[in-house]
């Protein structure tokens, strides 16, 4: 047998998969993948809203095109992502990796996301008290919600390089070889340097809802945008039925590969999308994307609409001669 060793692309990995189990990654081929990241018009320094039920093979190919410059929220269920190590396969940089933020899907889709939150610490990071009101001791303010970010001020506190402490010097006495105690060590400083690059949860909430906070949900009442495979405009404004409060918009792009439906998808994640900003949705199935398609041109929410079925036919290549193959894989 022989092998071929290639350069570890978005490219490659996601032919490799195709060709292993292409049920896993929802028939994604290579050449998809390619319009998605053309259509989504992702660049250096872009903010790409992703959810995928893909092994995270657009997020890896997100982080490789944008080079570590800008942001990737993507989106996760349970309490971690299952495909982090998927990420490994990419060999990314530092930057590269670090560009990618997870968020728990729960903080898009579910009803608990609609508190507005602000972190709030003092100068030496440590939380900022917060004084308790009795019923005729309210402020001016009282409407401003203050929410103190005690994951951050813990990490704060630390200090790189972390100093030994009397107990981890005793314990590594208990070692016989010196080939231990650097193994104990080198897991230790891995585990310190994740602490100290770790987001936290209201960072990751102030990713999409601004720095103050205010928030307005749309897509309840459905008023809000669905597109397919291709790039749409949002409208002017992402309003919802009742609400007179705007919020900042951070995402310039999002991209949804997911098995769930792509209508009610879209309508919960656009109102984090910024105005005049493309999106993209991937289906293996047309028949959900038509509905989506179909909702919003009904509502007028987005502009440049596009369907697309993309097929990929393969040529042999001889001396003298060429033809191509009898089979081709469609709708990837």
């Amino acid at each position: 047998p022989r092998c071929r060793v290639v350069r570890t692309t978005g490219h490659t990995v996601c032919e490799a998969l195709h060709r292993k189990d292409s049920k896993r990654i929802m028939n994604l081929r290579e050449d998809t993948l390619a319009q998605m990241l053309s259509y989504s018009n992702v660049s250096a320094g872009s903010r790409v809203l992703v959810y995928e039920h893909c092994q995270e093979v657009v997020t890896g190919a997100l982080a490789q095109r944008m080079g570590g410059y800008g942001r990737i929220v993507s989106l996760h269920e349970g309490q971690q992502t299952s495909y982090s190590d998927m990420l490994a396969k990419f060999n990314l940089s530092f930057a590269e990796s670090y560009s990618v933020k997870w968020l728990h899907a729960g903080e898009v889709f579910g009803d608990g996301a609609d508190k507005p939150v602000t972190p709030k610490t003092n100068e030496d990071g440590t939380p900022r008290e917060i004084k308790e009101k009795g019923e005729g001791e309210r402020g001016e303010d009282e409407e401003e919600e203050e929410v103190v970010d005690f994951e951050l001020a813990d990490r704060n506190l630390l200090k790189w390089p972390c100093p030994l402490l009397d107990h981890t010097r005793n314990y590594l006495l208990s070692f016989k070889t010196d080939a231990e105690r650097m193994d104990h060590l080198n897991k230790r400083c891995s585990r310190f340097s994740r602490k100290l690059t770790r987001h936290t949860t209201l960072e990751a909430r102030s990713w999409l809802y601004g720095e103050g906070g205010n928030k307005q949900r749309g897509g309840d009442n459905g008023d809000t945008v669905t597109t397919e495979e291709g790039q749409g405009g949002a409208a002017e404004a992402a309003v919802a039925g009742g609400g007179g409060e705007t919020r900042s918009m951070p995402i310039d792009s999002i991209i949804i590969a997911s098995r769930t439906d792509p209508t009610e998808t879209l309508l919960k994640m656009f109102p984090f999308l910024a105005p005049s900003c493309p999106f993209v949705i991937y289906s293996e199935y047309a028949e959900p994307l038509t509905r989506c398609f179909l909702e919003v041109r009904r509502n007028r929410l987005g502009v440049n609409l596009r369907l697309t079925d993309t097929w990929m036919r393969d040529y042999q290549m001889l001396k003298g001669r060429c033809h191509p193959n009898m089979t081709m894989s469609q709708s990837g």
